[in-house]
């Protein structure tokens, strides 16, 4: 198992500068790309990444991203993860899918997502969580847009990360949920507040 914690406990200019702070750490700037790579984790193939630190979610999607083949488990309280993830047709509108009135959180607008399995990455969850509840296959996993945390049908303290999603063209075929919907900018209003903050930063990336 890697502990992380000490390693991304301050951010700072310059990459890999030696923390004068906390020994034995470094200062970086967390972006997609700029986070910390081989030289400063190793080969985290087939390993654990156990984040004792703020920022989990962040150094999640990183990993995810930039260490496919390694895990993290967050000492946060958090006991569970899903993914979830923003899709567009040729005309930039956004896929929703609704639940059913008889389920949990009956009648809500959302999208695609679901929980992560054991011994899965983020991404490879996504991949499969988009293909069982759409039909559709996730040719690339692209930005990560945030999360946020909510408690599961079973109360659990449960954490979604959202990614941009590309995929193969096809009818969409819902296997979960009761109706889908290619939103506009106006109809992505009827998602939960999370949810919408996850979409304002789509719009910002895209403006």
């Amino acid at each position: 198992m890697t502990t992380t914690a000490d390693l991304w406990h301050h951010y700072g200019r310059i990459r890999a500068e030696r923390d004068r702070v906390v020994p034995e750490t470094f200062h970086w700037i967390w972006s997609q790309d700029g986070g910390p790579g081989p030289e400063l984790l190793g080969d985290l193939s087939g390993r654990i990444v156990c984040d004792l630190g703020a920022g989990a979610a962040r150094h999640a999607a990183h990993l995810a991203t930039r260490h496919a083949p390694a895990r993290v488990v967050a000492a946060d309280g958090i006991a569970r993860h899903v993914v979830g993830a923003v899709i567009t047709d040729a005309e930039g509108r956004v896929l929703l899918l609704h639940r059913p009135a008889d389920d949990h959180l009956g009648g809500l607008w959302e999208l695609p997502s679901g929980g992560v399995d054991d011994g899965e990455t983020l991404v490879e969850a996504l991949r499969r969580e988009v293909g069982e509840e759409t039909g559709l296959e996730v040719t690339a996993v692209g930005a990560y847009l945030g999360h946020f945390d909510y408690r599961s049908r079973s109360g659990r303290p449960t954490r979604q990360f959202t990614f941009t999603a590309a995929t193969t063209g096809g009818p969409v075929v819902p296997t979960e949920h009761d109706a889908y919907a290619w939103a506009d900018r106006a109809e992505q209003e009827r998602v939960s507040d999370e949810v919408r903050g996850i979409l304002a930063a789509w719009w910002d990336r895209a403006a």
